[in-house]
């Protein structure tokens, strides 16, 4: 991906590849790292319609804030950012689920659906917020979160009703361990 950017830029040229036409689709993408302008861009070539909603200031998540600029300069990264918003997608910066959008008002705003690229607890680095509980959907945690907080008594994250546990780490075996002491399913 890198040999692709750099030759573009020095020969001053972006190859798009073919896009399909419009399908009147309007798909909602929240996060702007490499997972959610990956999808965003798959989806234009697809002819939807996607708009993506970043947190922070910039596109790009851990690739800005992570890599070294020695492996991975800006510019690189900016021209690359620039090649998916030229394959039509929309993206809006300083916009949090769950303080500025919905997911229910992405949907009653013509979404016909949402794609959640949030990232992992790694993200919460790039915004600053790592050791914030976050619960940008009502009732979804990180479980990080679910996890520290229950080995530490605290009542931050708040479990009502049925428990999910999405992830095949041993992470997600101390979870259900807890969520089964707790008395939860």
């Amino acid at each position: 991906k890198r040999y692709a950017a750099d030759y573009e830029m020095k020969n001053g040229n972006r190859i798009q590849p073919f896009k399909a036409p419009p399908t009147n689709r309007q798909v909602a993408v929240i996060g702007g790292g490499v997972e959610g302008l990956s999808a965003a861009f798959f989806l234009a070539r697809l002819g939807h319609a996607p708009m993506l909603y970043e947190a922070t200031a910039q596109l790009g998540g851990l690739l800005r804030s992570a890599i070294d600029s020695n492996r991975l300069p800006a510019e690189v990264l900016d021209w690359d950012i620039d090649g998916v918003l030229d394959m039509g997608v929309v993206a809006k910066t300083e916009m949090v689920l769950g303080k500025d959008v919905t997911v229910e008002s992405l949907l009653q705003n013509g979404n016909q659906a949402v794609l959640l690229t949030l990232g992992g607890w790694d993200s919460r680095l790039a915004r600053g917020g790592l050791h914030k509980v976050e619960e940008p959907i009502p009732g979804v945690y990180l479980m990080l979160d679910y996890v520290k907080n229950a080995a530490q008594k605290d009542s931050t994250v708040k479990i009502r009703g049925d428990v999910v546990i999405y992830g095949g780490t041993s992470s997600a075996v101390i979870a259900a361990v807890q969520t089964a002491r707790e008395g939860k399913s």
